[in-house]
């Protein structure tokens, strides 16, 4: 099979006492997103069922990271821990559970998935979509109760679940299940 793969690396600074790192969360503290999503998993599905001219195909290949938007979110100093969730929500947040040494339980209702994605797969691949297709690059971040309305002026979130002492959770209609660590993997091969 031919494949061209391209990668990129950027660097760049920031003041020490801005740097938002993935540890901090603690129990107690929400569980917060910037924007909409699911929208690259839903291009990838057009793109899989051969619908290259699907709305969410611009999602998929032309990615917009939240710099402005995290940012802002470290200079209101609401921010306990952060990540994008590029590999997906759910692979993210096991990420951040284990630097951070705690777990989520995320509100299946409080998910803003983008518009128009559940009427094309319906709701439960539209959750799958946002848990473990990835792509998106918005942030997924924690912040202390007392602090959301320094970080809502901070930036547009919602606030999608919570901090607690262990176990990722997903709660629907009162009933708790565990995600499972799916999303994008990312897999190298050893050079002889």
């Amino acid at each position: 099979m031919d494949e061209l793969t391209l990668t990129g690396c950027a660097f760049g600074f920031v003041e020490k006492d801005l740097i938002l790192r993935r540890s901090g969360a603690k129990p107690g503290d929400l569980l917060c997103t910037t924007g909409f999503l699911g929208g690259a998993g839903a291009g990838l599905w057009a793109w899989k069922q051969g619908d290259l001219t699907n709305k969410f195909m611009e999602n998929l290949l032309e990615p917009q990271p939240r710099l402005k938007e995290g940012r802002a979110l470290a200079l209101s100093r609401s921010v306990s821990s952060m990540m994008d969730n590029s590999d997906g929500l759910a692979l993210s947040l096991f990420d951040l559970a284990e630097v951070s040494k705690v777990g989520f339980v995320v509100q299946e209702d409080a998910l803003p998935i983008s518009e128009g994605i559940e009427e094309v797969v319906g709701r439960r691949e539209a959750v799958d979509l946002v848990l473990s297709a990835g792509g998106d690059y918005e942030l997924v971040f924690t912040v202390r109760p007392e602090k959301i309305e320094e970080a809502r002026k901070a930036s547009d979130l919602t606030v999608i679940g919570s901090v607690v002492e262990e176990g990722i959770w997903i709660e629907t209609g009162g009933q708790k299940k565990k995600l499972e660590p799916k999303g994008y993997e990312h897999f190298f091969m050893k050079c002889m």
